[in-house]
């Protein structure tokens, strides 16, 4: 409609008076503010660039996903324990730490004794446990008891019973002795003789087992039984004499096969329980994929010769690289998800039907906009006539704060506003360009679909959408924040 227009109807949500003459941008759009095969004219409202998913960045309010985590913008809120978006060769990806690291300090080491959490992650998104068989009390020696170290086992620490150092006592340094000097260090009724008790006790080295006084000679000491299970000692520090079984990641026996880890099965060590071990939970079992659109992460171990499989995520209004990756910037129209367009390295966009006629009715073009900022003056788009034509736009659009947003549509002549299928500006009525206003609340990072509808009778014809929140300064709503909806 001409200038000097008077609109005829009221608007949903806040409403709102005009800005009068303010026009929206058009041209070329690489400019990132220009719809796909838009028309030139000015601009009032500023066009906000924001870094994408993988860019450095020091607050939220920096990045296009509304999340700045490990001082990455990434693609999701990561929050989690042991998660990490500054994975290298995923950059702006929400994937589980690595095995044994822990880059935000979630895991506190509660130290051996409590057999419970040691300081880093488990590869899996949790925090990691002392591994079976780590000591957690100390041997010791009373009398004539010799009490082995006790190991974390599945339900914490597990105490051992005590076994006899017959027929020396114990020492002072906590172990049995091996060697008397008086008849004290022997169990009466031995007697010391050549620094003697009688025959070697637990935990002294032997080649037979006719050496010692407990008739077992096992792993090249004196223990107190054959000690022949598998992944089983009877020389390990802290256990001399006693049968205990090998630590996690050793095999000093030589007894654990190791098959490949793709299979997830045995890793050629002790788990810790007496058995030979399986590759740990976290050990890549499957390299990552992106194909098209999806990207599959990699695969890893659940220690129970299984592989996990993540599942597959979507690039968004992005193709996947050629490592394996979704790419975060694009170059061609290639580089984007049909039917995205890219527009100054960023992927996304509204998708745009005109109709030649007021009543949305006979499809004329359909084409994909980087935003939606076209001011037409006396003319109209491609194909279409200069008065009388509408249109209609969709897309999915993403908010980066959790607040109430105020939509704006600045509009010669009518227009509708639709959010998730709810009403929240209604002017379908011919007038001069008069900026339309509704509002609703939004959650950070939650999808909306919206869908406008234009209409221009007679006279100059102009459409212009922006966006504003406590958070976010008024603006047009940017390529990377709507992705085009069919």
């Amino acid at each position: 409609m001409g200038a000097g227009g008077v609109p005829a109807g009221g608007v949903a949500g806040s409403g709102g008076a005009g800005s009068g003459g303010a026009s929206g941008a058009g041209g070329d759009s690489s400019t990132g503010g220009a719809p796909i095969g838009g028309d030139a004219g000015a601009v009032d409202v500023p066009v906000v660039s924001l870094s994408a998913p993988g860019t450095s960045c020091a607050s939220d309010a920096e990045c296009g996903s509304g999340f700045c985590v490990d001082k990455v913008c990434c693609a999701t809120r990561c929050d989690g324990i042991c998660q990490s978006c500054a994975l290298a060769g995923s950059l702006g990806i929400c994937l589980p730490a690595e095995v044994g690291t822990d880059p935000r300090n979630d895991c506190p080491d509660e130290m051996p004794g409590s057999c419970a959490r040691d300081g880093a992650c488990d590869g899996a998104g949790q925090c990691r446990t002392y591994p079976v068989g780590t000591i957690c009390k100390p041997a010791s020696c009373v009398g004539s008891t010799l009490t082995a170290a006790s190991r974390c086992g599945g339900e914490g620490c597990t105490s051992v019973m005590g076994q006899p150092c017959a027929p020396f006592m114990c020492g002072t340094m906590g172990t049995c002795l091996t060697k008397c000097a008086t008849d004290k260090d022997c169990v009466s009724p031995n007697t010391c003789l050549s620094g003697r008790c009688g025959k070697k006790p637990l935990g002294d080295t032997c080649a037979t087992d006719n050496e010692c006084n407990s008739a077992h000679c096992a792993q090249g000491v004196c223990c107190g039984t054959a000690c022949t299970a598998n992944c089983s000692s009877c020389a390990l520090a802290g256990s001399e004499g006693r049968c205990t079984p090998v630590p996690p990641g050793l095999d000093p026996l030589d007894q654990c096969m190791r098959d490949d880890p793709m299979t997830c099965g045995l890793d050629g060590t002790c788990d810790g329980a007496g058995q030979c071990r399986n590759y740990s939970q976290g050990t890549i079992c499957k390299t990552a994929a992106c194909a098209g659109t999806t990207l599959t992460p990699q695969g890893s171990c659940d220690g129970k010769k299984m592989c996990q499989m993540p599942l597959p995520i979507s690039c968004g209004d992005y193709t996947c690289d050629t490592n394996a990756r979704c790419r975060t910037t694009c170059a061609t129209p290639a580089d984007c998800a049909s039917p995205a367009v890219c527009t100054a390295g960023v992927c996304g966009g509204i998708l745009a039907k005109y109709f030649s006629d007021i009543t949305l009715t006979n499809l004329v073009l359909t084409r994909v906009e980087a935003t939606l900022d076209n001011d037409w003056g006396a003319g109209g788009p491609p194909g279409l006539p200069v008065d009388n034509f509408s249109a209609r736009y969709t897309a999915m659009l993403t908010p980066r704060f959790s607040e109430t947003y105020t939509f704006y549509v600045l509009v010669d002549d009518g227009t509708r506003v639709w959010v998730n299928d709810a009403p929240i500006i209604d002017d379908w009525n011919g007038h001069a360009a008069l900026e339309d206003t509704g509002t609703v609340a939004l959650q950070a990072n939650v999808s909306v679909s919206i869908r406008i509808e234009y209409m221009e009778k007679m006279g100059d014809a102009q459409i212009l959408f922006s966006w504003s929140s406590p958070s976010e300064p008024k603006a047009i709503v940017p390529t990377a924040r709507m992705s085009p909806r069919m």
